[in-house]
């Protein structure tokens, strides 16, 4: 049980200081804290953090863009994984790619 975070719900509401039960790897229920009940469950304070869905970008250039220039010479393995890790920190987790990857690379 996460309890005491600010929870950005998936249709964009915002519920303050909430409870997410989690059974497994399935949310099994947010509400309001002392609105989810969970006998026995280990508890993780959240308080002062937010929780949200993934983002998803659909529209990105992964590998493209080096630290000051732009092209193919920046398509590399390396600096693909660091978009990704980049785009992972900011809370995204899903990403379409426009079809410009080098295909040995991408896949």
């Amino acid at each position: 049980m996460f309890v005491g975070a600010r929870v950005i719900v998936g249709d964009g509401s915002v519920l303050e200081n909430a409870s997410i039960l989690v059974r497994g790897n399935v949310i099994a229920a947010i509400g309001p804290v002392g609105e989810v009940e969970a006998e026995g469950a280990a508890v993780v304070d959240l308080a002062g953090r937010t929780v949200m869905p993934a983002l998803v970008n659909t529209h990105a250039h992964l590998g493209w863009e080096g630290y000051g220039t732009w092209g193919s010479q920046n398509f590399t393995r390396d600096n693909l994984v660091d978009h990704l890790y980049r785009h992972a920190y900011y809370g995204v987790g899903t990403i379409i790619s426009t079809g410009s990857d080098k295909e040995d690379i991408a896949l």
